[in-house]
């Protein structure tokens, strides 16, 4: 396979990665009743409640530092916010497999 169909490949699975993304997104919005946003669009006021960044400052100063988005992938793909206020990450996967991989759950038990 030549470098621009595995570009290609790898650009169309992303995409299609999105777009499951932002259908689980919807689904939770439109069948679950609860608000929902993907990792990327999550308002900065919900992570410093919920203790996922420290202060608007402290992520203003990543960005400015780093020039890279501070919040990096890290597995969560969608907050979902719960009755209390609360959230829960949500992890989209479509696989074959209904089992969860070991990593996948270490990395959000690693963030609680």
């Amino acid at each position: 396979m030549s470098n621009s169909n595995e570009c290609n490949d790898t650009n169309n699975n992303i995409i299609k990665g999105f777009l499951y993304e932002k259908q689980i997104k919807d689904y939770i919005i439109n069948n679950l009743q609860k608000n929902a946003y993907l990792w990327s669009e999550t308002p900065e006021t919900i992570l410093v409640s919920n203790g996922i960044i420290g202060s608007h400052n402290e992520l203003r100063l990543r960005r400015k530092e780093n020039k890279l988005n501070p919040l990096r992938d890290t597995g969560i793909d969608i907050i979902q916010i719960e009755n209390n206020n609360k959230i829960s990450f949500v992890h989209g996967r479509k696989s074959i497999s209904n089992l969860i991989q070991f990593n996948i759950l270490f990395c959000f038990l690693s963030l609680t």
